[in-house]
């Protein structure tokens, strides 16, 4: 088979095109790592004699490579009857250079008095989400699942980050602004909304 100077010239094109596309993905994502913040919760305690039952933290610290913008995060937890279950009051920071720690006031009630079980036997999952920016647009959700035994509980816990506090899971979800928005137009669309509630 004889391949011809202008087939030649079409498949270096072609290669040359591919050899810069995929250097300009290695770029960007590079350039996304070096911009992205990452928001860890520090300083775990527990105040079990208190009512209500209080799970703190004093400490947010932004372990990534970039700047964390407009961090805020809460918890608001209720029962079937709407009585509350977890209550946390809204912590919002302005600004967590790459790094840098910031204290804060963090504090979880927990009311056990509403939380349907044994008494003794209770565990209530807690879901904490912490949102903020980065500099290039992009917003991090970050989801500590929590699963937290109520204080006379028997039952036996293992890697606590306070005391009968376990860190089930820690997950990080990143989008883009203009996606937000675009998924956000879509979610007051009919039927297709549907498919676009965030979770």
């Amino acid at each position: 088979m004889i391949i011809s100077a202008a087939e030649w010239s079409a498949i270096a094109a072609t290669l040359s095109a591919i050899a810069a596309f995929l250097l300009w993905r290695t770029e960007k994502q590079s350039f996304l790592h070096s911009a992205r913040p990452e928001i860890v919760v520090a300083g775990w305690n527990r105040a079990p004699s208190a009512t209500p039952d209080k799970v703190t933290f004093n400490t947010l610290e932004n372990v990534g490579n970039g700047s964390a913008l407009h961090i805020y995060m809460n918890i608001f937890s209720i029962a079937d009857d709407d009585r509350p279950m977890a209550t946390m009051s809204t912590i919002r920071e302005t600004l967590i250079s790459p790094g840098s720690k910031v204290s804060i006031n963090g504090e979880i009630a927990i009311w056990w008095n509403n939380i349907a079980g044994s008494p003794g036997s209770k565990s209530l999952p807690i879901n904490m989400e912490i949102f903020c920016w980065d500099t290039t647009g992009i917003r991090y959700l970050t989801k500590y699942n929590l699963l937290v035994s109520e204080p006379s509980s028997k039952l036996v816990v293992t890697n606590e980050i306070a005391s009968g506090v376990i860190l089930s899971t820690r997950t990080v979800k990143a989008e883009s602004v203009w996606k937000l928005k675009f998924k956000q137009k879509l979610s007051r669309t009919p039927f297709i909304g549907l498919f676009f509630i965030e979770k």
